[in-house]
């Protein structure tokens, strides 16, 4: 076979490998254009879908800190009014419990005149001498225990500092105990079983130590000047009361101890007048 007749099969089978290499890449370029055409959609949707997801991110998250400022604001709003109002309430249980204190101020007078007596000695003669008796009724100048009333003071205990309601229970503790023994006395009745004059010492002393020397020195019938001392270390109290709630630790030990002598001077009196 010769050359000539390879020719125009050599030609036509290049052609036909021409013609399909440039289908093929025609083909290819076509995919490739689809493929690229899809996945730029595909981008360009999740772009969109992602600004939109971030939007509501924004949103929600602005909505959110709104939110917690409010809820901020309005915690601290209420922790002001709380404030604000308990310190109103601490200023009326000061007012309060002054004013107990003045409004029975009888008590402390007749506490004060009581304890310059001897009421062991009084009390021995008192039933067998009428007239001893009327001395000390007289001596109460119109004295009416049925005037007294606490009940004012104890619903300010909770808002005072212990110091405070220590002083203020201390004074209550003394002027009641001279008072029941002048209910006793000007009745006739022997209150020599009432006699508590360590307990009340011990409690003078909790409240005023530095009088020691003079407590031992004068006896009981110096508390008719210590009485007074009293008032003014609850008026210090109340005062420093309404500028600064706070309580250091060794004011709040020595009001606990103040607390437990005038506990233990009431229960020496208490069980002898039931008696």
């Amino acid at each position: 076979m010769q050359l000539t007749d390879w020719i125009p099969a050599l030609t036509t089978t290049g052609l036909l490998s021409l013609a399909l290499w440039l289908s093929r890449a025609l083909i290819t370029a076509r995919l490739t254009r689809s493929v690229q055409h899809e996945f730029d959609k595909k981008l360009e949707q999740l772009k969109s879908e992602f600004r939109a997801a971030e939007k509501t991110l924004e949103a929600s998250l602005a909505q959110r800190s709104a939110e917690l400022e409010s809820l901020r604001t309005g915690a601290l709003s209420g922790i002001t009014q709380r404030r604000a109002l308990l310190d109103k309430r601490r200023l009326e249980a000061i007012d309060q419990l002054w004013g107990t204190w003045i409004a029975n101020q009888s008590a402390r007078s007749l506490a004060m005149t009581m304890s310059v007596m001897k009421l062991e000695n009084l009390a021995e003669q008192v039933t067998k001498d009428d007239r001893v008796r009327e001395f000390i009724r007289v001596s109460g100048g119109g004295f009416d225990p049925s005037k007294l009333n606490y009940v004012t003071a104890n619903l300010a205990r909770p808002y005072v500092s212990d110091m405070a309601w220590a002083l203020f229970s201390a004074m209550q503790a003394i002027t009641g105990y001279y008072v029941a023994h002048w209910v006793a006395l000007s009745h006739g009745i022997d209150s020599r079983k009432m006699v508590a004059n360590e307990a009340v010492q011990k409690l003078i002393l909790a409240v005023a130590p530095e009088y020691k020397d003079y407590l031992e020195a004068n006896g009981l019938s110096a508390s008719y000047h210590l009485l007074e001392r009293f008032d003014t270390l609850l008026l210090a109290e109340l005062k420093r009361m309404a500028t600064d709630s706070q309580q250091d630790k060794e004011s709040v030990e020595q009001a606990a101890q103040i607390l437990e002598h005038a506990r233990s001077l009431n229960e020496k009196v208490q069980p002898a007048a039931a008696g």
